[in-house]
């Protein structure tokens, strides 16, 4: 299906490049999401990154069960040195956290020649409607299944390519899923105030929506705590710590305010009611998305 488009994808790559050429980019009917249960991640779009403008049609669906992942790919390049190439990959591995989606698939057939054969890697980025105001794609080759395989598990960041989105749109679909940040944790806290301490590491303990710690990590705790932990969003974490009677500092309150980034680390700003305020990052401890 994706080989009948390649006509009116060289016609629209004209239009485009000419639009991008006078500061105008040309509006299409979007194209339908696709619904459904399943962990996935589907767009249509162009992009361009340093001169190469291309084609991006793709559906990528998650392995669920003894199901495996499914999907395929349909990129066109339109480069002004390099010429014009069609690249067909069959979807394989595919890991959807939060807004972003990370995917490798088979390159079955290049019209150039030297990727067939080979793994494509991209990672994507979902910032909303539409593409050209947030949506983000990075991509990279392996030669070989094992480290593309490898780079989805481990949702890589190590890319070859950026590339723009100029057109179109990008839709990483997720259920109820969310972050779970159950277990232990090492915070890190850096004082404005009080510099010559910094960082001020702390033990987390996370149980569903509450947590116990304590500085200096490891114990015996001079400040020993309670708090709250909420996903504020998607990608957002707040812990609200009290500190309790026997701590070196009391009464005293803790608000920290961060992101969980697609590895699972977390990382933010804090303020007290003592008047101080700094920023956090975790040092050990890993988020899941579940």
């Amino acid at each position: 299906m994706m080989k009948m488009k390649k006509m009116s994808v060289i016609l629209l790559s004209f239009v485009i490049s000419l639009s991008i050429l006078v500061g105008a980019v040309p509006v299409f009917a979007a194209k339908p999401v696709m619904t459904g249960p399943a962990e996935k991640a589907t767009g249509e779009f162009w992009a361009q990154s340093t001169g190469s403008l291309v084609y991006l049609d793709f559906n990528a669906h998650e392995a669920k069960g003894t199901r495996p992942a499914k999907g395929e790919i349909y990129w066109y390049r339109d480069h002004p040195v390099h010429g014009t190439r069609d690249l067909y990959m069959d979807v394989k591995y595919v890991n959807v956290s939060g807004e972003y989606a990370y995917i490798a698939g088979y390159c079955g057939e290049d019209s150039a020649g030297t990727q067939t054969g080979k793994w494509l890697y991209i990672y994507v980025k979902d910032g909303g409607t539409p593409g050209r105001k947030g949506d983000e794609l990075w991509a990279r080759w392996y030669d070989d299944e094992a480290s593309a395989r490898t780079a989805v598990e481990t949702k890589s960041t190590s890319y070859w390519v950026q590339y723009d989105l100029v057109e179109g749109n990008l839709v990483v679909h997720t259920s109820k899923r969310s972050w779970d940040l159950t277990g232990s944790w090492i915070l890190d806290f850096y004082s404005t105030n009080w510099p010559s301490g910094n960082p001020y590491r702390h033990d987390m303990f996370v149980s569903e929506d509450t947590a116990t710690g304590g500085w200096p990590t490891g114990g015996p705790y001079t400040n020993s705590w309670t708090a709250t932990v909420g996903i504020t969003s998607s990608n957002s974490v707040d812990i609200v710590a009290i500190y309790l009677p026997t701590s070196g500092v009391y009464p005293y309150t803790l608000l920290a305010s961060g992101t969980i980034a697609p590895d699972g680390t977390l990382s933010g700003t804090w303020t007290d009611t003592l008047g101080d305020s700094g920023t956090w990052i975790s040092t050990s401890g890993v988020a899941t998305w579940e």
